[in-house]
């Protein structure tokens, strides 16, 4: 894993808490070190499998 790998998926395992805490996905793209959320958000599918939405709607509690 290269080191790069490495801090994508730190980044993305920090976004899935932050995503839990009723953040904005931009918001939670920007606090995680993205600068941009498209790039966040492909980032984002290719490690979980599914896009930052979709992560929320089957994991955030009511």
């Amino acid at each position: 894993m290269s080191f790069t790998e490495y801090l994508n998926r730190y980044r993305i395992d920090k976004a899935c808490l932050l995503l839990l805490e009723d953040i904005s996905v931009s918001e939670c793209s920007f606090r995680c070190g993205f600068n941009h959320v498209p790039y966040f958000n492909k980032t984002f599918k290719k490690y979980i499998h599914q896009t930052p939405s979709e992560f929320i709607k089957q994991n955030r509690r009511l």
